[in-house]
């Protein structure tokens, strides 16, 4: 793999970076709920992300493109064989169409202490976070130890967020996200033209 390394590192020089992932995941059902004797299930989600710094590729300064695009398949164990109210598995998604999940520019004011961001944004990647639990891949599993299930956060979808560091360990951020936003779609239509009525 030292050609992708090599071809990685000569596009990073160029402000493009380019990265894969892949989780599998396989769950068994050992006691109680509604199906022990066939109580496994296998899924699994695969994404590419895309980003461009717009300063290495040579147009402004303080730039930044993502593109966040991913698929998945199999079936989770949450509703046919637990039958939870919490899904315990947060990778899983019922939308398995290879999909841009996000797709947004941010850009950076008054060194690197205003950060505003504009696009089709995942809520939950920068609020409501912590260090030891906002991950389903690399943390918990279970929904319910990713995020506070109080809070009832929108499907990705377009949103504007305005983040403010005045000191290194002091932040404010507000954002306005599309309640309507599902995570197949562009957006446009729940944004701005009312309430989106699937068929």
């Amino acid at each position: 793999m030292c050609w992708w390394q090599s071809a990685k590192e000569t596009l990073l020089a160029r402000g493009l970076s380019l990265d894969f992932g892949y989780t599998h995941v396989w769950q068994d059902n050992a006691r109680g709920g509604l199906d022990t004797r066939h109580g496994h299930a296998q899924t699994g989600s695969y994404d590419v992300i895309l980003q461009l710094d717009t300063a290495k590729a040579g147009f402004w300064k303080n730039g930044l493109f993502n593109v966040c695009m991913e698929g998945s398949f199999g079936q989770g164990i949450s509703e046919t064989k637990v039958g939870s109210r919490v899904d315990v598995n947060g990778d899983f998604c019922t939308e398995s169409d290879f999909q841009v999940a996000t797709a947004w520019y941010e850009h950076k004011f008054l060194g690197d202490k205003i950060l505003l961001r504009l696009g089709k944004q995942d809520s939950t990647q920068d609020f409501d976070t912590n260090r030891y639990a906002n991950d389903e891949v690399t943390q918990f599993l279970n929904a319910g130890l990713i995020n506070n299930l109080s809070i009832p956060f929108p499907d990705r979808g377009l949103a504007v967020q305005l983040r403010v560091v005045p000191t290194d360990w002091f932040y404010g951020q507000v954002g306005i996200f599309d309640a309507e936003g599902q995570g197949g779609r562009a957006g446009l239509d729940t944004a701005f033209m009312g309430r989106h009525t699937s068929s």
